[in-house]
């Protein structure tokens, strides 16, 4: 149960107001700072909100600079070194609640390379079992 101090009402008193529940997630704006929504959030708070996880930060701020038309994210200015990253704070609601729905933002470009290079050096040995190579390129 949620309570609230209203303004002072005559001689110094306040009174206490209780909050209606809370909606579920899907319909509420989750992500306050100071307990205040912001307009913008800095990659810092999106990693904070994806619970750690910055790989996943990386492909979602990746797929806004350049597939911009996936609409992961929006992002209003973008970073450079020694200036921040700003987010959208909207649109970074969206993307966890596609991100919780099972849906994957696109791969790093590493990861892709490093997927294709994995799948260049397999071998099959005899009886089926893949086995990699130990060769460097």
């Amino acid at each position: 149960m949620a309570f609230a101090v209203a303004w002072p009402q005559g001689a110094g008193r306040f009174t206490r107001v209780r909050l209606p529940r809370a909606a579920p997630m899907e319909n509420q704006n989750f992500i306050l700072v100071n307990g205040v929504r912001p307009l913008v959030i800095n990659k810092k708070t999106l990693v904070t909100v994806f619970g750690g996880a910055t790989k996943i930060v990386d492909r979602l701020l990746h797929a806004a600079r350049y597939a911009p038309e996936s609409g992961w994210l929006v992002v209003p200015r973008p970073g450079s070194p020694g200036v921040e990253c700003l987010i959208d704070t909207a649109s970074a609601e969206d993307a966890y609640r596609r991100f919780k729905a099972g849906e994957e933002p696109p791969p790093l470009p590493s990861e892709l390379r490093a997927k294709s290079n994995l799948q260049k050096f397999s071998t099959v040995a005899p009886g089926g079992k893949t086995k990699q190579n130990n060769r460097r390129n």
